[in-house]
């Protein structure tokens, strides 16, 4: 989908999907440990657009570079999460 500025729209990814990072994206988790996602699998739980009504906000910028957030797995009670480009993720077959 193109929006009217010339960004683009997702419409084969959506909330539920379970994904597997295909490229070292780095995340950080909330005790600080900087960790790479590649290979991870998690599940779309977000996914950014652009405002139609004001394509230009301040979350545009967001909804264009990496409008999806992808929950993780975690062993502890703290969410693990990173936000990522369309491109850098793969949907998982079930």
């Amino acid at each position: 989908m193109i929006m009217r500025d010339g960004s683009t729209a997702s419409v084969f990814f959506k909330i539920g999907d379970v994904v597997r990072v295909s490229k070292d994206v780095f995340i950080t988790d909330n005790s600080g440990v900087r960790l790479s996602t590649r290979g991870m699998t998690g599940t779309i739980t977000d996914v950014w657009e652009k405002c139609e009504v004001d394509p230009h906000c301040c979350c545009a910028e967001q909804a264009f570079d990496a409008p999806f957030r992808i929950d993780f797995p975690s062993n502890s009670s703290l969410a693990l999460y990173g936000l990522f480009a369309e491109d850098e993720f793969d949907r998982v077959r079930l």
